[in-house]
């Protein structure tokens, strides 16, 4: 009985997209339970629920034992980096240009009897590099004193971030998995193409016409 390779390239062509359909699906409902994440833009900064991936050069350091007061512990802490690329490890004061310009506008409003505008108190920052002594001390000073508030664990027992990630997944995965799915198509579909052109087998047929195979 002559081996069927048509078939088993279709079969192997099924096997290949199902585990990618299944690998997807996978990371798409996994992305609604992640590990909480919470993001700091800076010392004395509020902590906040973040369903953006801490990229480079952001700093994410994972901390599987840290109690948060969930249903099980771990939580990933998200160092941001300003704009020049450092992530910031202590409060500094504000340019003396940027504080002219705030006394004088503070003046201005206060002429027109208008209410001076709320600044954060911690709007600037002494920043480096990830691997400087200085961050790092920050980073494991942070690690080992951090205490979640109840309004931040409020917002990570949340589902409105998790339903965020879970929709951030999806965009992300489905169109690689039809991309990859319509790949292996591709390929096959030319593949059989070319063999069954060599073989002189029909479009659509697995085997030569038997008189064809028996001539």
């Amino acid at each position: 009985m002559a081996l069927n390779w048509f078939e088993g390239g279709r079969r192997i062509n099924k096997l290949l997209m199902a585990l990618i359909a299944v690998g997807g699906i996978a990371a798409i409902f996994s992305a609604y339970n992640p590990v909480p994440m919470i993001t700091s833009r800076g010392p004395a900064t509020p902590w906040f629920v973040d369903t953006e991936p801490c990229k480079y050069p952001s700093y994410g350091r994972t901390v599987p034992e840290l109690d948060w007061g969930g249903t099980k512990p771990g939580l990933t802490l998200c160092f941001l980096t300003l704009e020049n690329g450092g992530i910031p490890y202590a409060a500094a004061p504000a340019p003396p240009e940027e504080k002219a310009r705030q006394e004088a506008e503070d003046r201005a409003r206060g002429e027109r009897n208008e209410p001076p505008i709320p600044r954060l108190t911690n709007a600037w920052f002494y920043a480096d590099d990830r691997y400087s002594p200085r961050v790092s001390a920050y980073i494991e000073k942070t690690v080992t004193d951090l205490r979640i508030e109840p309004e931040l664990k409020q917002q990570i027992n949340s589902t409105s971030w998790r339903w965020r990630a879970f929709k951030r997944a999806w965009g992300e995965v489905i169109p690689w998995v039809f991309g990859l799915c319509l790949a292996i198509w591709l390929i096959t579909a030319v593949v059989g193409w070319i063999v069954r052109g060599f073989a002189g087998v029909p479009t659509g047929k697995d085997f030569r016409p038997k008189a064809e195979a028996d001539a």
